[in-house]
Order: structure tokens, then C-alpha cells, then sequence
């Protein structure tokens, strides 16, 4: 197979603007809906009297999305990448249509749920629709359209809270629902550039899976319920009716020609196992460290929010250079050490953390934190594109997301148990004594796996 970044070089417009930038808008409107509401959630609260409806605007995109991640992923490689992409960003802008004229929580909560739902369609699709120009070029996908997908999505959940702040100021709250319905008409617009799908592989709705959907979403719900209520109670129930789900799936999927979740196909590929097993622990990382981080430094050293803001900073930017950094060919023989040397600094680094270190330090660290959630989700998404199936991979990059939101509520489980008595350093010592075997493990993983190896 060709050089992935020569051959890219000699099709310029094979993954120029007109291919990436309806990519990039469609996986960006996850993170930037999921942050943006941040702001929101005191005059939600105040206008509607609810308390834990508000917890749920919150909950509401993460779960809608952590479901319909798969199902769009399945659908895209069953009836086109292109048609699954249109349909999904019509759904957020009906969601955000809903949510901007909502009379009560309720319809509020529902509104998020549908605005998760639709823009769970951007990332699986955008790595089918990848992957494909690739295979029909005869290259694997250029690092730099990951690297685009994965810093536009990133970029855009870090201005999510500043750019609903501004919304609220000028207009009120219900305007952050409302401009998802510009955005999406900027992405369906753009979409036009997009190339046309190739001919269904199924038209038959009978084909479709339904009852394993069904299954994966039961388990998922009551998996959620069961992890926000456990840094309170445990829940015995909702657990053992998200493993119920979960196993019936494995036994039900097992047992079909054409499944929703190829059950057979993880069983036998175990690098993609352990690519989601990868990312579920970047996901418990990267949201662990963006949620205890900021408290400690309020709590401990007594930084106003505006300054813990700023000191966030470096996360964001070193995580960004290091992204486009990973993806240029030259950095290919560095990738490992870079990935191995930022992970065993956030590992070190952590133990480090009290109130009495210098505010440029922890700056530093956060760098370090910011390089190693980067460099271990490039790795990951190029072993995705190596080892998901062609057929499938629309499927397995829902999944793959999927894992990563799992991670995110895992993370905010793991906080709300280490920091339920303040973000102190103890609180800090705790977390590093559970964080450091993670990432060793991760370490380990990655040394058994080298997707370099088959793409610059």
C-alpha cells in the first residue's frame, strides 16, 4: 500500500475542505451541545423550580448519545455514511428547535436526549466516510483528517461554557438550544460537497436488528442510573438490570447472521477489544483529570474560577499541538516514546500535586496531561481504522465513542467517591494511587500494539 501522506499529497482535494469541513462541523456538535449548557443550568433551574431535572440536561446528551452512537454507526454502514449524516443533523436541529420553545422540564430533558441522538451521527459517520475515500484511493487515512476530527471536536467542547455564557448574556438561555438550528443548516449546506453514497447494501427493515438495539439501550440506561446514584447509594438493582441486558444481548447477538453488535467478530479480534478497552480508560483519564483538577485548585490553593480557567489552558493547547504533531510522518518514529514518556508523567505527576506547589508547576503538569489524553486518543483512533472491519467500521467507531462516554461517567462516579469530602490533597494522593495502575496498564497495551507500523 502506497505512503498514506504521499498519496495524500498527490490527491490534494481527496480530503481537502470541501470532503473535511461538514466532517468536522457534524463531530464537533456533540462536545460543543454538551458543554455549552453549563452555563445555563442556574437560570434553567430558576425558571423551572427542579433541581435534579437540571442534573439530567446534563445526563440526558451523554446517554441519548452513548445509545444512538452504535445504531448510527450500524445504520451508516448498512444504508450509507452520507444519508445516515443528513439524518442525524436534521434530528439536532428539531431537537433544538424543541428545547428553545420547551414549557417545562420535561419537554426540556426530551429535547436534550434528541439533540444526543443526533449528533451522535457525526463521528461514526465521518470515520466510515474516511475510511471509504481511503480504500478507494488505495491508502489508509491521513493522520491529519484525525487529527482535524479530534481537535475540532476538542477545541469546540472547550468553547462550549464560554460560548453559552455569551448566548445567555445576550439573548437567554433557551438561544443556546436554538443556534443548533443555524449550525445545522450550515452543516447540511456544507454536506452538499459531500460524495454521494453508494447504493443501500439493505433496504429491508426487516434487517435491522431492533431487538438488539433494544437490548444495548436497556443496558446502557440502567448502566447510567446505576453510576449516578453510586458516589450516593448503591444500587443493586439497576446494576443487575444492566447486566441482565448486557448478557441477553451477548447471547441473542451471538445467534444472528447479520447483528446489530458483531459479538463473534469482538470475540475473535481482540486488538479492537482492546482498543475500546483503551479508550474507556483514556475516557476515565481525560475526564477525571478535566473534573478533579479544577476543584483542587479552588479548593487547595484558593485560585479564583476565572484564574483556574486560564490555568486550563495549557491542557488545551498542548493536547491540540500535540494532535497535529502526531500526525505528521516525520513524528511517526517518536510516537511511542511521546505516547509512553506522557503517560508515565501524568502518572509521576500526580502524586506531586499539594497546595503548596508553585502555580507555573502545576501548569506544567496540566501540559502533560493535555499531551498524554492526545497522543493516547490519535493512537486509538488509528488502531481503530487498522483493526475494525471495512464493513464495519461505522459500527465499531460507534462503539468506540460509546466506550469513551462510558469512561466519562466512570470518571465523574470515581470523583464524586475520592472528593466527597473536598478537593483537598489527600483527595489528590487518593486519586493518583488509582490513576497510576490505569495508566501502566494502558502503557501496556500500547506496547502490543503499533499502528504506525501501517500509516504514517
Amino acid at each position: 500500500m502506497a505512503d498514506t501522506e504521499d498519496s495524500a499529497r498527490k490527491t490534494p482535494s481527496a480530503f481537502g475542505p470541501g470532503f473535511m469541513v461538514p466532517l468536522m462541523i457534524a463531530t464537533a456538535l456533540n462536545p460543543l451541545n454538551s458543554s455549552s449548557l453549563a452555563t445555563a443550568l442556574t437560570p434553567i433551574d430558576r425558571e423551572f423550580n427542579d433541581p435534579a431535572g437540571a442534573a439530567w440536561l446534563l445526563a440526558a446528551v451523554y446517554l441519548s448519545a452513548a445509545i444512538f452512537l452504535p445504531v448510527f454507526g450500524r445504520t451508516a454502514d448498512m444504508f450509507g455514511a452520507k444519508r445516515t449524516l443528513i439524518f442525524g443533523t436534521v434530528i439536532v436541529a428539531i431537537g433544538g428547535v424543541m428545547g428553545a420553545f420547551a414549557p417545562n422540564m420535561s419537554v426540556l430533558i426530551v429535547s436534550r436526549a434528541v439533540i444526543g441522538m443526533g449528533t451522535s451521527a457525526g463521528y461514526p459517520c465521518a470515520m466510515a466516510m474516511l475510511r471509504a475515500r481511503a480504500q478507494a484511493l488505495g491508502v489508509t487515512p491521513p493522520n491529519r483528517t484525525l487529527a482535524f476530527l479530534s481537535v475540532s471536536s476538542h477545541i469546540c467542547g472547550m468553547l462550549g461554557p464560554p460560548l453559552g455564557g455569551f448566548v445567555l448574556a445576550l439573548l437567554g438561555w433557551r438561544w443556546i438550544f436554538l443556534v443548533n438550528l443555524p449550525l445545522a443548516l450550515i452543516g447540511l449546506l456544507t454536506m452538499r460537497a459531500l460524495p454521494a453514497d453508494p447504493p443501500p447494501r439493505r433496504v429491508d427493515i426487516s434487517v435491522i436488528d431492533l431487538p438488539g438495539m433494544a437490548l444495548f439501550a436497556g443496558g446502557i440506561a440502567a448502566m447510567t442510573l446505576f453510576l449516578m446514584s453510586v458516589a450516593t447509594r448503591f444500587d443493586p438493582w439497576t446494576l443487575g438490570i444492566s447486566a441482565a441486558f448486557l448478557a441477553a444481548l451477548v447471547v441473542y447477538e451471538r445467534r444472528l447472521a447479520d447483528p446489530f453488535i458483531d459479538v463473534r467478530m469482538l470475540a475473535r479480534n481482540g486488538a479492537l477489544a482492546l482498543v475500546f478497552l483503551r479508550q474507556t480508560i483514556n475516557g476515565v483519564m481525560m475526564y477525571g483529570l478535566f473534573y478533579s483538577i479544577p476543584q483542587w485548585m479552588q479548593a487547595s490553593k484558593g485560585l479564583p474560577p476565572a484564574q483556574v480557567g486560564l490555568m486550563m489552558l495549557p491542557y488545551s493547547m498542548i493536547g491540540t499541538i500535540t494532535t497535529f504533531a502526531l500526525a505528521r510522518p516525520k513524528w511517526a518514529p517518536a510516537r511511542p516514546f511521546i505516547n509512553a514518556f506522557a503517560l508515565l508523567a501524568v502518572a509521576g505527576g500526580m502524586f506531586l500535586l499539594q497546595a503548596g506547589l508553585p502555580t507555573p508547576a502545576a501548569s506544567v503538569f496540566l501540559g502533560f496531561c493535555g499531551m498524554a489524553t492526545a497522543a493516547l486518543g490519535m493512537w486509538n483512533q488509528q488502531s481503530l481504522l487498522r483493526h475494525a472491519p471495512p464493513d464495519q467500521t461505522g459500527a465499531a467507531a460507534g462503539l468506540f465513542r460509546t466506550t469513551q462516554y462510558v469512561g466519562a461517567m466512570l470518571a465523574a462516579v470515581l470523583i464524586g467517591m475520592v472528593m466527597h469530602r473536598g478537593a483537598d490533597d489527600g483527595s489528590m494522593r487518593l486519586l493518583a494511587l488509582i490513576y497510576a495502575p490505569m495508566l501502566l496498564v494502558v502503557l501496556a497495551l500500547t506496547a502490543f500494539d503499533r499502528p504506525e507500523r501501517h500509516a504514517a
